[in-house]
């Protein structure tokens, strides 16, 4: 569960919770944290991600964690504003493990088109999306597209992810 809105020159991103995070560890829990970032990287340079607390041995993670960043009102109405919250479970001796990932476009987030986020703002239910196929069509096609630096960076991020599991 997480809120988000715009306010006062900031963008401002509570996470709350989680459920059902996929177990990653040999105990048959996991060690989740969430990972924010703002994309694509051209509107929002100067930006950079932030992360969570580590929730040790939990499937249901409370975190309960507020997060600003400093972005132009005019930026999070693009089109292709977006926020990325890749949640990973913590390892200490190998490299973590990816659980999943979820989006919210910024152009839809309370503030952004409208002059104040509603009081009380209601949490959003974000389900967390995989990839398990290396060669999955989307990302061929992605890769296909060799002028597009966008979509050549996220296919390059997402075999990183293939490789740290």
């Amino acid at each position: 569960m997480t809120k988000v809105y715009f306010n006062h020159d900031s963008l401002c991103v509570e996470v709350l919770s989680a459920r059902d995070v996929i177990p990653l560890d040999p105990n048959g829990l996991s060690d989740p944290f969430v990972v924010l970032e703002l994309l694509p990287k051209r509107l929002f340079p100067k930006t950079h991600e932030q992360i969570t607390n580590v929730q040790k041995k939990t499937l249901n993670p409370i975190w309960d964690e507020c997060f600003e960043f400093g972005v132009s009102l005019e930026a999070c109405r693009s089109q292709q504003a977006t926020l990325a919250l890749s949640v990973w479970d913590k390892d200490v001796l190998t490299a973590d493990d990816f659980a999943g990932e979820a989006y919210v476009s910024l152009s839809r987030v309370p503030g952004v088109n409208s002059h104040a986020p509603p009081d009380p703002l209601r949490p959003i239910e974000l389900p967390l999306m995989q990839l398990h196929d290396r060669n999955h069509p989307i990302l061929q096609i992605l890769e296909s597209r060799t002028t597009d630096k966008l979509a050549i960076d996220f296919v390059k991020k997402q075999k990183l992810r293939f490789a740290e599991q």
